[in-house]
């Protein structure tokens, strides 16, 4: 149990890393604009699955 949480941890500090050598590459316009970019798709595909749903009630 407990290697197991230390793998997690690991895991974050390797994402967090990676991130932030990402961030350093780019400037904070064009990471902002995937966000949001992001947003969007999460949010048309949640309207669709509520159409979808809609529909199978139907």
């Amino acid at each position: 149990m407990q290697g197991k949480s230390k793998d997690s941890e690991d895991e974050k500090q390797e994402g967090k890393s990676n991130k932030d050598s990402t961030s350093e590459k780019f400037t904070t316009e064009p990471q902002r604009d995937t966000e949001s970019f992001l947003e969007v798709e999460t949010l048309c595909s949640s309207v669709t699955l509520w159409f979808h749903q809609k529909s199978v009630q139907r």
